[in-house]
């Protein structure tokens, strides 16, 4: 299992800070769980590799096809580069199946370990640490939020380097076969860059909100299904619903804002996509019927690697999507890993052969919290008995005087500010 010790802390959940979409602490916090993974990550890229090459190999062999073969009348040829065309079409199948199910399962793999050392680690925190965090919020970072990163540990990566590679053959091609079609093609380019910053800057924002929002809403709901008879027994029903109803819309708005951008962007990005595909053919027919040396296979190839060379992009943006969520949900996961409250254990802690018993209280002092004033609101004043092995001792006294909080200190579910509690002598510290 991944090691998360790290010198990449994080601020409390509450008060995290808005952090680059590339942030390296976050990058390289969630780099560990894949850290064990190395060599499959490597055969999924070498796998993604290949698959990039035989997608953009497909038109060039219709151009082939086309110019070669169906203009010279020449069957047999033709017969061998639909051959060709159907191996590069089963070979792109297989070698995306096997990224596909590689790079899911390394990403399961990666989850599995951040969920469990999650749930170790809140485990190993004190009551007090649950008297102040609401459990719903608790949940929601070791469900949604690490759910969030689970496409970015698994095909995160890979599908971005198998998206650059596939731009990069695409580009080869297209450069190989006309250079001046290639760059009537990416003519629209500085475009499709703007329109995907402008997309970046908004979306980052809103992601952060609606995680938040839904966090609050899972908190609420927890809260008032486990205190329902309290709800009830003061006939709060109305205004609580109305309360929720107020969370409800904040997350309502907050995700509405996302859609917003998600309904500006795609349409820009297939619209952009589509003057390049009607550049292209205006260029290229215009040269054809204009008599230049311009063939139709290679008008026909353009037109596929028109649409070919915008899929890529479009995916890098579906990737980018997948980090900002990614993102989202790692602030609010390393924050919790960052909040250690768990008591301090001795270095040599000593093991008691034989228990007698023996139970003593020295001048404890012990508080649950803090007033406004950061004044203890102690419960425990100066605490002082000794309870004998067999003897039994009953504590006395009103609600809210302390007999629970007696056995919550002796058995360290808290620990005290102030005296010493002794087992047989020893101090349970």
């Amino acid at each position: 299992m991944a090691d998360d010790a790290s010198d990449d802390h994080f601020e409390p959940e509450d008060t995290v800070k808005e952090v680059n979409t590339f942030d390296g602490r976050l990058l390289r916090r969630m780099a560990r769980y894949l850290k064990p993974y190395t060599w499959y990550i490597v055969l999924a890229l070498a796998i993604t590799l290949g698959a990039s090459v035989l997608g953009p190999l497909r038109p060039w062999l219709v151009q082939k096809g086309i110019d070669n073969y169906i203009v010279v009348g020449d069957l047999e040829g033709l017969q061998r580069i639909i051959l060709f065309l159907m191996l590069a079409l089963v070979g792109e199948g297989l070698l995306s199946f096997g990224e596909n199910y590689l790079t899911q399962w390394i990403g399961q793999q990666a989850i599995y370990d951040l969920r469990t050392t999650l749930f170790r680690h809140v485990e190993n925190q004190p009551l007090s640490y649950f008297d102040r965090t609401p459990v719903g919020r608790v949940i929601t970072r070791t469900t949604s939020d690490v759910e969030a990163l689970s496409d970015a540990l698994s095909s995160g990566l890979v599908s971005a380097l198998g998206d650059l590679f596939k731009l990069f053959f695409i580009a080869y091609f297209m450069f190989t076969l006309n250079w001046m079609l290639a760059v009537v093609t990416l003519l629209v380019m500085p475009l499709m860059v703007w329109v995907t910053f402008w997309f970046r800057q908004n979306v980052r924002e809103q992601y952060r909100e609606t995680r938040k929002q839904m966090a609050r809403i899972n908190a609420f709901i927890q809260e008032h299904v486990t205190g329902m008879h309290i709800v009830q027994l003061f006939g709060r029903e109305e205004e609580e619903s109305e309360r929720f109803e107020g969370i409800n819309d904040d997350h309502r708005a907050a995700h509405l804002h996302t859609i917003f951008y998600y309904a500006v962007f795609w349409p820009s990005i297939e619209f952009i996509s589509n003057v390049a595909l009607a550049a292209v053919l205006w260029f290229g027919g215009f040269r054809a019927l204009g008599g230049s040396a311009l063939t139709l296979g290679v008008l026909v190839a353009f037109i596929q690697y028109a649409r070919q060379f915008f899929r890529p992009i479009r995916d890098l943006s579906n990737q980018y999507d997948t980090l900002q969520r990614a993102m989202a949900g790692a602030e609010r996961v390393f924050s919790l890993l960052d909040t250690d409250e768990s008591l301090d254990e001795p270095a040599a802690p000593v093991e008691l052969d034989t228990v007698e018993g023996t139970i003593e209280f020295e001048n404890v002092w012990f508080a649950y919290e803090e007033d406004n004033e950061g004044t203890p609101d102690w419960v425990l004043k100066d605490v002082s008995f000794t309870v004998e092995p067999g003897e039994t001792a009953a504590l006395v006294g009103a609600t809210g005087a302390g007999k629970s909080t007696v056995m919550n200190v002796l058995l360290r579910f808290y620990e005290i500010q102030k005296g010493r509690i002794l087992v047989d002598g020893h101090d349970i510290r």
